[in-house]
């Protein structure tokens, strides 16, 4: 049987809480052939996306327990960060809210301006590509 809750340490107050597992998790892949899980089975443990160290990672990959083999994201380019979040929205005419879960990079342009390239998961497993500006409505 699959784990559910993962111990989580909160750096700011240090206080211990449990994380839910979520449908789509992340996992970072190292150049050195090691792997960074949201949500580590083994050890129990909830990860969050800041203890990534992005000047090592080699790929980016979003799985579920209905597609493990997941959604690949390959290095950003040069100077890009990485970046992971979730949204929950509520759909034009719908009462109920679904949760969008986004990964991708941003990087500055010639101008200065904070560009992202960003793959939506939607609830039926479906994605999306979204390119938005920093402030855009996908951030």
């Amino acid at each position: 049987m699959q784990k559910t809750d993962f111990i989580f340490k909160r750096p700011e107050t240090g206080k211990t809480e449990i994380a839910k597992r979520e449908r789509w998790r992340w996992v970072a892949h190292y150049k050195n052939g090691t792997k960074l899980h949201q949500f580590d089975d083994e050890a129990g443990i909830f990860h969050q996306f800041r203890e990534i160290d992005q000047s090592k990672i080699e790929s980016f990959q979003m799985v579920s327990d209905q597609n493990p083999e997941g959604i690949n994201l390959l290095i950003p380019p040069n100077g890009a960060d990485l970046i992971h979040f979730y949204r929950n929205v509520r759909l034009a005419g719908r009462k109920d809210w679904i949760k969008l879960y986004f990964f991708g990079w941003k990087i500055k342009n010639q101008r200065g301006r904070s560009i992202q390239k960003l793959i939506c998961i939607y609830p039926n497993d479906k994605i999306a590509l979204v390119d938005e500006l920093e402030g855009g409505g996908a951030k």
